[in-house]
Formats: C-alpha cells, sequence, structure tokens
C-alpha cells in the first residue's frame, strides 16, 4: 500500500481495526513516489501462504473497499514480472489521485512512473487524461505504454495534446508554485522554412506589424539592453550557432503574448516563389494547446 504520508496513521489504524488485522504488516517507509512537495510513505501488507491468484485479487479488492481512499495505492509485488502491467509515465505523483479509479492496482517505480494494471480500455484513459490536462498543467498523464518487456514499450494510450504543449509542462513542471516572472513571457516567433539572406529583414517586417496592430513597442536587442520587457531578438544576427528563421520576443504580460499570437500566429510570408508559415510558441499559450493526433495506439 501506498499513501501521501499524513494519512498513514489513519491507514494504520484502518488496518488494525478491521477484518484485516490479522494480516502482518512491516513498519512503514519512503515510497519511491515520495517527493519533497508530496511526501508519500509506503506499507507493505503479508497476504496469507498458498493464496490462489483468485483469491488475491479478492482480498486486495477487500482492502482497497476497506481501508483506502483515493490517494491510496494498492499493488501485489507480482505486478513487477505482470505480463500485462503498464507504465504510467506522468509529471507529479498528485495525478495518482485522479488516475487511482482505473487502477485495479499500481506501484510507484518513481515520482514520475507508476506500474499499473487496468481493466479500462484505452479509449478510456485518453479520456481520462485529456480532462487531466484541460485541469492544470502539472496533472498531466503524458503516455501510458507497455513495459519494455512486452511489444518493445509500444504507447497504449496517448492524451491528445500536442508535442509543443506536453514539452511546456515539463519545463513548467519546475516552475511550480512560483508567480509571474518575466521569464514566462518570453515568446519565441519562427519561420518554418528556409528564409535564406532575407532572414533578418523578414523579422523588421513581422515585428513591425506587430507594434502597429496590438500597438505594443518592442525595440531590437542590444549587447547593452538589460533584462526587462519590450524588446526582441533575432537568434541568428547574435549567435551564429543558432537557427535561421528565429526570434525571441520579451514581453510582459500573458496578454501581451496573446497579442503577439493573436497578430502573426498562422500568418504566411513570401521567400522567392515559396510561402513559409509563421508560428508563435510560449510555454504559457503552448500547455492550453490540447489538439494533437494523440489518441489510441494503432
Amino acid at each position: 500500500m501506498d499513501a501521501p504520508t499524513e494519512l498513514i496513521p489513519g491507514l494504520m489504524s484502518k488496518l488494525a481495526s478491521t477484518e484485516l488485522s490479522s494480516l502482518r504488516v512491516r513498519d512503514p517507509c519512503r515510497s519511491a513516489g515520495s517527493t519533497a512537495e508530496l511526501p508519500r510513505t509506503s506499507v507493505e501488507v503479508f497476504l496469507p501462504q498458498g493464496l490462489s491468484p483468485v483469491g488475491t485479487e479478492i482480498l486486495i479488492r477487500q482492502m482497497r473497499r476497506l481501508v483506502l481512499t483515493p490517494e491510496m495505492l494498492i499493488g501485489n509485488k507480482e505486478l513487477y514480472v505482470a505480463d500485462d502491467a503498464l507504465v504510467l509515465e506522468c509529471l507529479s505523483p498528485a495525478v495518482m489521485t485522479k488516475a487511482s479509479p482505473l487502477c485495479s492496482e499500481a506501484l510507484f517505480l518513481s515520482p514520475d512512473k507508476v506500474l499499473i494494471r487496468t481493466e479500462a480500455s484505452a479509449d478510456t484513459w485518453v479520456q481520462v487524461m485529456d480532462q487531466l490536462c484541460r485541469e492544470g498543467e502539472l496533472t498531466i498523464i503524458s503516455k501510458l505504454r507497455w513495459k519494455a518487456s512486452r511489444f518493445g514499450g509500444r504507447p497504449f494510450a496517448l492524451p491528445t495534446a500536442t508535442s509543443s504543449a506536453l514539452a511546456a509542462s515539463r519545463r513548467r513542471k519546475g516552475k511550480a508554485g512560483r508567480g509571474p516572472q518575466l521569464t514566462d513571457f518570453a515568446t519565441e516567433v519562427r519561420i518554418n522554412g528556409e528564409p535564406g539572406l532575407q532572414d533578418k529583414m523578414l523579422f523588421d517586417a513581422l515585428i513591425d506589424h506587430v507594434c502597429q496592430s496590438t500597438r505594443l513597442r518592442l525595440a531590437p536587442y542590444a549587447p547593452s539592453t538589460s533584462w526587462s520587457s519590450g524588446f526582441w531578438k533575432h537568434l541568428a544576427s547574435h549567435d551564429p550557432a543558432a537557427p535561421p528563421g528565429r526570434a525571441r520576443l520579451f514581453l510582459g504580460s500573458k496578454e501581451e503574448v496573446t497579442k503577439v499570437h493573436e497578430a502573426l500566429h498562422g500568418q504566411v510570408v513570401q521567400v522567392g516563389e515559396d510561402w513559409l508559415s509563421v508560428t508563435v510558441h510560449n510555454d504559457l499559450l503552448d500547455v492550453g494547446s490540447w489538439m494533437g493526433n494523440g489518441g489510441r495506439a494503432p
């Protein structure tokens, strides 16, 4: 059994006072899913020897009914070698409060990986994943897959979030609990394709369009510029290793980020006979863009 540390006294009391009191219980120890922000503790319960697989499943269900709450997990150690076990990958162990109803058994491998057994379909898992994505940027299940020993770790279910949205959530994981910072509003504008020698000139025109349509004031970056909002930087002009077709805008609020996104995202620019698309990327926006082609693995 695995539970938030503050719930362990109540769990131990229930184990001692219910019809499960005859089971031998080992002293609690730190859970593999424990973190500094969300401490968890595991309790090892020894089942009667000679119990059949069906009897084991019935006893596990009985323990779940009598003593467990949604924050608690239960799993037989046989799960480590079971062929039907799946690996749930997440950003925070807190996600298991919502995912546990779909798990008949679950064991933490680490704070971001949980070994589970489920009777729910892949489509049901996709619905839960998408709902969690809409509820918060950290309560996310990024993947549910088979163990590497079966089907080569092939996905069982994936959220319909775009890869950029999931990557943004991972980056923002380290910022949880902090207030808004200027770095949150740094926004990248990309020209997708080969802008060639017109690279800087194209961005001059794009930034001029942003300033006119949004009434934002964006000054060109200079080496003497202090860290603040209200300027933009053509990356290749300042770093020879930077890819072409990239500019970073240093904005002051999410409202400004939204204005730039509305002004530029989806626009096209002409380079010779080619038309190249323009996209705008910011973690605050990408986290909420759940429009990918995920779902059940084919």
